[in-house]
């Protein structure tokens, strides 16, 4: 396998185990996603079913690395890489719970939506009278539609 990094000995331990289900929790920049996608090649390299496997990451962020490292070695991969949200996404559209061009936009690919709109139009949040920022924006509206739905505090 080509390394990005040299895996520990207890990584390189996890990476090669050959039963159960596993959970790796570690704190940021300690290689999850490094060990993860060695540990999902090998395991496809002996024989388990891409379809028996699941590899669930906590943001969009981390599941589009995980999936761009193993496509770089195995482009043809068909594990389910993503994270909980969009698992659940695809169960319900799998399932036919939901229509299936239903989408789910975390508050980073709002954001990016919403920039994309005003660069569009040619327009800023000042044309709106509004002088706070994108992000503030985004968690405002999340904050409203909590709010509507009686969410907690």
């Amino acid at each position: 396998m080509d390394n990005k990094i040299v895996l520990s000995k207890e990584q390189s331990k996890l990476v090669h185990l050959t039963k159960g289900k596993h959970l790796v929790l570690a704190p940021p920049g300690t290689g999850k996603t490094e060990l993860l996608s060695h540990r999902i090649l090998y395991a496809l390299q002996n024989g388990v079913k891409a379809e028996e496997m699941v590899c669930l990451t906590f943001t969009n962020r981390a599941a589009k690395a995980m999936k761009e490292r193993i496509e770089q070695k195995d482009p043809d991969c068909k594990v389910f890489v993503g994270n909980i949200h969009t698992f659940c996404l695809s169960f319900l559209r799998k399932n036919k719970l939901i229509p299936q061009e239903t989408v789910l936009l975390d508050e980073e690919d709002t954001a990016v939506l919403i920039q994309e709109i005003l660069q569009e139009k040619k327009l800023t949040l000042a044309h709106f009278g509004l002088n706070f920022k994108l992000d503030d924006l985004v968690r405002l509206n999340s904050f409203i539609k909590q709010t509507k739905l009686q969410f907690p505090e």
